[in-house]
């Protein structure tokens, strides 16, 4: 019953593209179900309009059209070595696809293709084990899991792809133990320029991971570091602190000095002010943040009790401090300009473990927490997944063929 629909969705893909990737949904691990879901993400892309002022695909819209064709891919490269440009992903698809054409529902096509790739491993990932039953409260993670990086994440697509890219390089790195995925953690600072301050921390805890193995440690500095760290930013603000001083670091070149300049320069301030002004999401979802932050904080309370008898695999066991860490850091990120979307990642690696956790280990407690997941989320998933999916794409994208949206 579950292959029916899953082989069923590749033909459907031609008739009704959307309904194809819902039944892919059905059996995201097999092959059939990537391929849908890739096409369907680029498809997705290509059905941007373009219309909303404050979508971050406007201004990309905009800067494409009026791109010069003249420049080179040569050219493009040059001018990140001698930091003019903070990252070369979108420079540099810009200049490929501006070879052919001024439309940038390609380019989006394009950024809906990377972002699909990675968006469907990050699902595969988390759903790579044996069902345990009562399936529907996994079911209430997932989508949880899904909402911090939903395919209209394409809007945003310079840090939503590197965030991405950057998970599935962790969960390779600490999980499947793969160090080919050493390239895609470094990769993501051509996408965006900001991975460049997690990369240390990584390596890091790439380097302790034998410590965090072991199960003679006590690791009760980890809980309390965690602790701190989410209490302190309920109490500091946003964008409390500047990242001015590592532009004046002697450790860094001067490429990378000018780099950060760019990113933590007057304008960009403004930008990010006027963006927290103008933005319903970002000023509503603030209060949300403080929701979501006590729920954490109680749900590591419930895990911690329970510690000493989860039935886990050695190498979730040992990544839940990793995950511990890397969100004590996205709390302390969450008072730089922009920091804050480092502990999005961070609530991503939480829920992956979780689901890991809550599908070997049926405690009422936890089934409790589950319960409530919805509510405490539903700010992100009506704005992230419904609402941007909406106001950012072609009506048609939700009932259209695939030549009717094609040419739409």
């Amino acid at each position: 019953m579950r292959r029916l629909p899953v082989n069923l969705s590749l033909p459907l893909f031609l008739f009704w593209p959307f309904g194809s990737f819902l039944l892919a949904l059905f059996n995201i691990k097999s092959k059939v179900s990537a391929v849908v879901y890739v096409l369907f993400s680029t498809l997705f892309g290509y059905s941007f309009t373009f219309q909303s002022e404050g979508a971050d695909s406007y201004r990309i819209a905009l800067v494409f059209r009026d791109y010069f064709q003249s420049t080179s891919f040569q050219g493009t490269i040059e001018l990140f070595k001698e930091g003019g440009i903070t990252d070369i992903y979108l420079k540099l698809s810009y200049v490929i696809f501006k070879q052919f054409t001024d439309n940038p529902r390609f380019l989006f096509a394009w950024f809906g293709f990377v972002f699909g790739i990675f968006s469907y491993l990050s699902l595969r990932y988390l759903l790579d084990f044996k069902f345990e039953k009562n399936t529907k409260m996994l079911f209430v993670i997932t989508l949880i899991f899904f909402s911090f990086y939903p395919l209209a994440s394409v809007n945003g697509v310079r840090f939503n792809t590197a965030a991405l890219i950057f998970f599935c390089s962790i969960i390779n790195l600490f999980v499947y133990k793969k160090p080919i995925w050493l390239i895609g953690l470094f990769s993501t600072i051509l996408i965006h320029f900001s991975f460049i301050i997690v990369i240390p921390i990584i390596i890091g805890l790439l380097l302790l991971r034998p410590y965090f193995s072991s199960e003679r440690k006590n690791y009760k500095w980890v809980y309390i570091v965690f602790f701190i760290t989410l209490i302190a930013s309920l109490v500091i603000p946003t964008n409390f602190f500047s990242i001015g001083f590592l532009q004046d670091s002697d450790l860094i070149s001067n490429s990378v000095s000018r780099k950060f300049d760019m990113y933590n320069s007057d304008d960009a301030s403004r930008l990010r002010a006027d963006r927290l002004e103008s933005s319903l999401f970002l000023n509503v979802s603030r209060y949300f943040d403080y929701i979501i932050k006590v729920f954490i904080l109680l749900l590591v309370l419930s895990l911690k009790k329970h510690s000493k008898n989860l039935n886990l695999l050695r190498e979730h066991r040992s990544f839940i401090f990793i995950v511990l860490l890397f969100m004590s850091f996205g709390f302390i990120a969450s008072s730089v300009p922009s920091g804050i979307r480092f502990l999005s990642i961070g609530y991503m690696f939480f829920y992956y473990l979780f689901f890991q956790i809550f599908n070997r280990n049926r405690f009422k407690q936890f089934e409790k927490f589950i319960f409530f997941m919805p509510l405490v989320y539903s700010f992100r998933i009506l704005y992230a997944i419904v609402f941007l999916s909406i106001s950012l794409t072609d009506s048609v994208i939700w009932y259209g063929n695939f030549f009717w949206i094609l040419f739409a």
